[in-house]
């Protein structure tokens, strides 16, 4: 994009006007001031594993086996519990940690499960090296792009969110085939 440098910001707090940015993406927050909008990507959870673990098992193994939490994503795993019509009291509780890329490693070892959005990990599923456990995926969110009217840069930012939803719909696609 002509050398333009992105710098990437994750909050869980919601962004206050006096906030200095060009493009939010969220799939929780609505942007009360003026701005365009981008659908980027309908997320969708999965719970997953490495496929010695989770290949011929029955969904009670999600009760027995550890399913870890990520920090940055605290709705995930409830979120998919409830459509599971499971709560925390009816699984193993897994090690926390910050991220989904960090998760990944442990999750590989083959001792444990992870409740992560799917494309995230759908490399690893169309590679064989995880499956997703029960077979389904649930769709939770659609993640939006805003460009508020303040930005310093608005054509390179609806720029950049058409380059991003149309990198989000190649991968969308992907995970279909």
């Amino acid at each position: 994009m002509g050398g333009v440098i992105v710098d990437v910001v994750s909050s869980l707090s919601p962004p206050t006007f006096s906030d200095d940015y060009d493009i939010l993406i969220t799939r929780d927050l609505s942007v009360i001031e003026p701005a365009d909008s981008w659908e980027i990507y309908n997320e969708e959870l999965v719970c997953m594993g490495p496929p010695n673990l989770v290949a011929g098992k029955k969904p009670s193994i999600v009760r027995s086996t550890p399913i870890l939490n990520i920090t940055s994503r605290p709705d995930i795993l409830p979120t998919w519990l409830r459509a599971m019509n499971l709560s925390l009291n009816d699984i193993r509780a897994g090690a926390r940690y910050d991220h989904n890329y960090l998760a990944l490693p442990a999750v590989m070892t083959g001792k444990c499960l992870l409740v992560a959005p799917e494309i995230i990990v759908s490399d690893l599923m169309r590679g064989a090296l995880c499956r997703s456990f029960p077979a389904h995926a649930l769709q939770v969110a659609c993640n939006i792009a805003y460009v508020v009217d303040r930005s310093e840069h608005p054509e390179i930012a609806r720029s950049f969110c058409r380059w991003v939803a149309r990198l989000c719909k190649k991968a969308t696609l992907a995970q279909a085939t």
